[in-house]
């Protein structure tokens, strides 16, 4: 089968597909699984592994993602490095048979391997299953902490993160009416909006080089156990701007002016706060939804297909409230 044949299955079709793909993929972990679950399939497929030693792991196979083995590479190098770290509490990736820390596996559904890796299982709740000031004023903190790493650290030979200078971060450009169930105006509506990030962007970034950030910090890539947080999927890093990865949490706490208020006096609890003017953090906040349209527009993840008309139509209608008003807001009015 080819990739576009996998799109085409249903969602219990697809579950049983990955099932066997992870069970396959966990053939190059020094490992015994007793039980092998998915707990997650949208971006990525994410499955906990109870081994017959009682240890737990979570897999991750690459599904929806495009990143070269170079990003890869970035991306377990760094969650390596992190968790030495004292100030930060994140997975880290297990080593494969084969001695090194990504491995890959072949499926009939693909044709490509998809990149696999192990990380150690953290305990607790995912953020989004309880929300409190706390835990997103701990998250300011840990991104603050994140930015003061990657200004230390250097990426290891052969690894590289993309830039996020652009405004598609790298991705394919599907705002067109092949990819997106709308009619010419609201494409046209989309394009204009991209070509305006852009001028932000390109401004913003105006003599800087970047440094490795998150770039993709919301309440389900975070853990609380204890009173700690715990920093979860790094696949979306890249080279932008701290500004960058504070405008993308503040994307996911938009419309609770209390959360984005903790989010900011944690991270200034840390470090300065990144300089930018309001306007040109609102458009940062606003081209969240931009991205995340192109993206969810090209993923083959059967449930994120079937929502796909509702939210492109939801992302215009929120596009052109903050067109009209000035602030974005997932808020819609009747």
């Amino acid at each position: 089968m080819a990739a576009a044949e996998f799109s085409d299955l249903s969602v219990r079709q697809q579950r049983a597909a990955l099932l066997a793909i992870a069970q396959k993929a966990l053939e190059g972990y020094e490992l015994r699984a007793e039980r092998v679950r998915l707990i997650n399939s949208g971006f990525n497929a994410t499955f906990r592994v109870d081994t017959d030693k009682g240890e737990k792991f979570a897999l991750r196979i690459n599904i929806n993602s495009h990143r070269t083995p170079a990003n890869v590479r970035a991306e377990v190098s760094w969650t390596e490095a992190l968790s030495r770290e004292e100030t930060l509490t994140v997975a880290r990736p297990q080593e494969t048979l084969a001695g090194g820390l990504i491995g890959e596996v072949r499926s009939e559904y693909f044709t490509s391997p998809r990149p696999v890796v192990l990380y150690s299982w953290l305990g607790g709740r995912d953020v989004c299953d309880v929300e409190t000031p706390e835990k997103f004023w701990a998250t300011g903190v840990a991104m603050a902490h994140l930015h003061a790493h990657t200004r230390q650290w250097v990426l290891p030979a052969r690894a590289s993160a993309p830039r996020l200078d652009n405004p598609l971060w790298g991705a394919v450009n599907r705002l067109d009416d092949h990819h997106l169930p709308l009619p010419p105006a609201d494409i046209a509506f989309l394009r204009s909006i991209l070509d305006q990030s852009t001028t932000v962007i390109n401004r913003v970034w105006k003599g800087s080089d970047g440094q490795l950030i998150h770039a993709d910090l919301h309440t389900g890539n975070m853990k609380w156990y204890r009173g700690r947080l715990a920093v979860l999927d790094f696949d979306d890093c890249g080279v932008g701007l701290p500004v960058q990865d504070l405008a993308v949490a503040t994307y996911y706490l938009r419309d609770n002016q209390e959360y984005e208020s903790a989010l900011r006096e944690g991270y200034g609890s840390v470090a300065a706060l990144p300089l930018v003017n309001a306007d040109d953090f609102e458009w940062l906040v606003a081209h969240r939804n931009v991205l995340l349209l192109t993206e969810v527009a090209g993923w083959v993840t059967a449930e994120f297909k079937a929502i796909l008309p509702k939210y492109a139509a939801a992302s215009v209608r929120k596009l052109r409230a903050f067109l009209e008003t000035g602030l974005f807001s997932h808020q819609l009015s009747d």
